[in-house]
């Protein structure tokens, strides 16, 4: 996948392409993806903060919580808890088979075109979805599309070195920065 995406402009790579490696890579390790600890996202520590910032978030308006790239539902069942509609979307039918078995509600799609109207989402959540995309600029538009005015993106674990040298990353980076030092200072309160 990074080798797609570092020679996406010379090998004339297609987001086509890129979902069907996506869905393709993803349908195969469903299995055993949530088993797999070596993965940081599944610490006790992400866990905590994933459902920190998505309890906080629910504190401000909790009607609705959209998880991008939802895969099993990692980020989706804090949504789930906290919000009064949460639905995930995935490219991946064996991911969203073992979410549809935690009870969550979600939905197959191209995250860079979903069947969202503009302005209708409280929260759109993603955890590790960006450096999976040709155009992760694409993404960031189609999320700006469907979030409300006044509403929160929340996008974590983004891993990739590719994706962490772009410009892109750099605007992440720093408003994920603003936030994780505001979000700290407000759940100091919040947890009181």
């Amino acid at each position: 996948m990074i080798s797609i995406l570092k020679n996406r402009n010379k090998d004339n790579i297609s987001e086509k392409d890129v979902l069907a490696i996506n869905e393709k890579y993803f349908d195969e390790k469903a299995e055993n993806y949530d088993k797999d600890k070596v993965k940081k996202v599944f610490g006790v520590h992400s866990q905590k903060r994933m459902e920190n910032i998505v309890k906080y978030l629910a504190s401000f308006n909790n009607n609705y919580f959209i998880d991008l790239g939802c895969g099993t539902g990692n980020l989706l069942r804090y949504g789930h808890k906290y919000f009064k509609k949460a639905i995930g979307y995935d490219i991946s039918k064996n991911m969203l088979s073992i979410a549809k078995k935690k009870g969550l509600n979600v939905e197959i799609g191209d995250i860079n075109n979903l069947k969202i109207r503009y302005n209708q989402v409280d929260v759109v959540g993603g955890s590790a979805i960006l450096h999976h995309m040709l155009y992760p600029e694409k993404t960031l538009k189609e999320i700006g599309r469907i979030v409300k005015a006044g509403g929160f993106i929340y996008l974590d674990n983004e891993p990739n070195s590719l994706f962490q040298d772009s410009k892109i990353w750099q605007l992440y980076h720093n408003i994920r920065s603003m936030i994780e030092r505001k979000t700290k200072r407000e759940l100091a309160v919040y947890n009181k």
